[in-house]
């Protein structure tokens, strides 16, 4: 597993690809292993969402426990105002075989596209998997991004 990250770690840099600075959040059922986003371009930690364009989000996580099933959740704060990200594949088992194993590395992918009339400026976007049964938190990433004309 540590090898198949470095592999892909080294790819991106090869590719000039770089990752925003992120913060693992507080997680009861899991973690993550790894986060990407492509689509973006990255200053100084932070993403840049042009208007008009689709990122793509990447997480590899494990759970601590057998997991029946998980929905993925994108989220975002602008200011003090929460938002929801529409996601094309927020139910886990509908890409992903489940039950998911204790211990076992998964992957999920979302994207969004960032239409002409979503607003600009300064966000926080939280990437979040949760147990369907506890709504417990699975795995859980944030990031600094900001949300730019064309």
């Amino acid at each position: 597993m540590l090898q198949e990250l470095f592999v892909i770690t080294l790819l991106a840099l090869a590719m000039g690809e770089e990752n925003p600075q992120y913060e693992i959040c507080e997680s009861t059922m899991g973690s993550v292993l790894a986060f990407s986003v492509s689509g973006t371009e990255v200053k100084d930690g932070k993403c840049i969402l042009k208007k008009n364009t689709t990122i793509t989000a990447n997480v590899t996580f494990k759970t601590n426990q057998e997991v029946k099933d998980a929905t993925v959740a994108g989220k975002g704060m602008y200011g003090n105002i929460p938002f929801s990200f529409p996601l094309n594949k927020p139910k886990i088992c509908e890409v992903l075989k489940c039950p998911l194993e204790k211990n076992v590395p998964y992957n999920v992918e979302e994207s969004h596209k960032f239409s002409l009339s979503f607003f600009t400026g300064d966000i926080t976007v939280y990437i979040k998997i949760i147990d369907t049964y506890s709504n417990a938190t699975i795995a859980c990433v944030d990031f600094q991004a900001e949300i730019v004309r064309e």
